[in-house]
């Protein structure tokens, strides 16, 4: 009888935790990017070889926390700003050098999309930005 009680009482306890776990926003919802650019530009015209790449992220929704983004071939991410933490409608900036990356140049003139990886505490997921050259 006890046994079952104290079975019963941690299955309830389980379902309670379980219940109170909280979903990730999308990063797309949670951050703004702006004055996305690169510099200096090199390539033969069909690609764009990055050498630096840096933007500005703002949190939109909310404090977060362990922001970390990371982009192309990073061999591992980036923590912005050097704490990891934004706060609600603050912005950081993210430069970073990116020797040997090469995309290839689909936007109009001198633009072109990129993806951009965040995750934090509080969100997960890729940003598509439009670099533009510095």
């Amino acid at each position: 009888m006890i046994v079952a009680l104290i079975v019963i009482l941690f299955v309830v306890i389980a379902a309670s935790y379980k219940g109170q776990v909280k979903q990730k926003y999308e990063s797309s919802e949670y951050f703004e990017i702006y004055d996305a650019g690169y510099f200096p530009p090199t390539g033969n015209g069909s690609t764009i070889q990055i050498q630096t790449l840096g933007f500005y992220i703002r949190a939109v929704m909310g404090d977060a926390h362990n922001v970390n983004i990371r982009c192309g071939n990073m061999p591992s991410p980036e923590l912005v700003p050097p704490d990891g933490t934004i706060l609600k409608g603050e912005s950081a900036f993210s430069g970073e050098i990116y020797p040997n990356i090469i995309y290839p140049a689909l936007g109009v003139g001198k633009e072109f999309p990129i993806e951009i990886g965040i995750e934090c505490t509080e969100a997960s997921g890729e940003i598509t930005i439009f670099l533009k050259q510095w």
